[in-house]
């Protein structure tokens, strides 16, 4: 089976639908560990000020400060057990117990893989400091060559990533899928694809915005609500609607289904997505593929 892009951009939902009560088990520990028992423990311990509805440390006591700390660090723990559980239901065959969520082997490649590509990310960054400061200069004085200079490398960025972010994401489907740490490998596999996959990640970020934020916006429009669009638009925040709820001085049932909305649509969004990458690791090259591509025949002896 080839990649494909349109069985990429359908394939979570249909593993879904083949095992609905494991994907259920595990959408229920996301639910409970990453988005409820933060924001409960967090209000338990004090941390939570309600201003703005953002978190700060700002003037807490010593122990309040080191529990909310703790809290961040479990969420991240928390999203490494539901990356490696999610791998697990998409990319193999194996079954979700009733606690899918582990931390073990899996979870450790997926971290080590992250740790390499945001090593990789800052080297990379690094060497293209003394261009950015460069392009920031001649914005700063106004040069129009400077200002188009600037848009056209976004542009490229945007591309880049476009279509290296879905094959960086894919190496965590196949580090959980073939058992492995092998980053380059993994990266390479999904080279007679790269192109295609791309393009499907394209169309998923696209579907997860509008699932995630643009139907929510259009909701609390037709309900009469200001949505946080100041937030969404800006990037000033990783949960805009959770925020916008908690700073609502009287919530009535409209915000609240606002924000299940908008939670339901991230989830389908990530669904789509981790589909994509789940399909590419399913037709990625074997390693014994990507061996070949580096042996030649030896060339044919000559006499003089």
């Amino acid at each position: 089976m080839a990649f494909s892009f349109w069985k990429a951009l359908g394939y979570g939902v249909k593993r879904v639908r083949e095992r609905p009560v494991e994907a259920a088990r595990i959408w229920a520990f996301d639910a409970a560990f990453i988005i409820v028992l933060p924001f409960v423990l967090l209000a338990v311990s004090g941390a939570w000020t309600g201003q703005g509805g953002r978190i700060t440390l700002d003037g807490l006591p010593p122990a309040q400060a080191f529990a909310a700390l703790a809290i961040f660090f479990s969420m991240s723990v928390f999203w490494l057990c539901s990356e490696g559980a999610w791998a697990r239901f998409l990319a193999t065959d194996e079954p979700a117990g009733i606690i899918p969520y582990r931390l073990g082997k899996d979870e450790l490649r997926i971290f080590g893989l992250l740790v390499a590509w945001s090593i990789l990310a800052i080297i990379i960054a690094f060497c293209m400091m003394m261009p950015i400061a460069l392009l920031a200069t001649m914005m700063a004085d106004g040069v129009v060559a400077g200002r188009a200079s600037a848009g056209f490398f976004a542009v490229l960025l945007m591309i880049a990533g476009m279509f290296i972010l879905p094959r960086v994401n894919t190496s965590l489907m196949l580090a959980v899928r073939r058992k492995a740490f092998n980053p380059m490998y993994h990266f390479s596999a999904t080279d007679p694809f790269w192109f295609r996959l791309g393009l499907a990640f394209g169309v998923g970020v696209v579907f997860a915005l509008l699932l995630a934020y643009a139907l929510p916006l259009f909701l609390a429009f037709v309900l009469g609500f200001d949505g946080p669009a100041r937030l969404v638009m800006g990037g000033q925040s990783m949960t805009p609607w959770a925020e916008w709820f908690a700073v609502q001085k009287s919530p009535q049932a409209g915000h609240a289904l606002i924000v299940l909305i908008a939670w339901l649509g991230s989830g389908a969004g990530m669904l789509v997505a981790r589909g994509i990458y789940a399909h590419a690791a399913l037709n990625a090259l074997e390693q014994h593929q990507l061996d070949a591509r580096h042996v030649y025949p030896a060339g044919e002896a000559t006499t003089g």
